[in-house]
């Protein structure tokens, strides 16, 4: 099952066979790696939720294995600060297309500081995006009232 923006998509996917088949040559997406678009609206990050099977083969997604030393919530919110805006402007091809491409994924500038505090970083920001959601969730009711 794919998903996009938290919302299952049924038509997309492939049998348990070719799966592992697929797996065995690129690797499997665990809890806590980052896929990345890079192609068309460059630098969108999706944290992997949980280690039930997710495939990809699309090669305009870019893949952050999380190897411990990221905390993933850290990393993805990375992905909308203005540093990271800026840096993608400027190595970004841009054409009918925009891309960002593997090495340049590689090449990307992150200030990692230590994984307790990535967590606290990151724990932080989940928090005001909750707020964000409840709050928004909440105007949605009271204009539907």
């Amino acid at each position: 099952m794919a998903a996009l923006n938290g919302t299952e998509n049924e038509k997309a996917f492939i049998s348990e066979e070719l799966y592992e088949k697929l797996s065995a040559v690129s690797g499997k997406l665990e809890k806590g790696d980052i896929l990345v678009t890079g192609g068309g609206s460059v630098g969108k990050p999706y944290i992997v939720p949980n280690n039930e099977p997710l495939y990809t083969k699309d090669a305009d997604l870019l893949w952050v294995k999380n190897n411990e030393k990221l905390v993933p919530y850290f990393i993805y919110t990375f992905f909308f600060s203005p540093a990271f805006s800026d840096y993608l402007n400027s190595v970004s091809h841009v054409g009918t297309i925009a891309h960002y491409t593997i090495t340049q994924l590689e090449e990307t500038p992150i200030t990692l500081p230590c994984v307790s505090e990535q967590q606290k970083i990151g724990d932080y920001f989940r928090n005001i995006d909750s707020l964000i959601t409840l709050h928004q969730r909440k105007q949605k009711n009271r204009s539907q009232e």
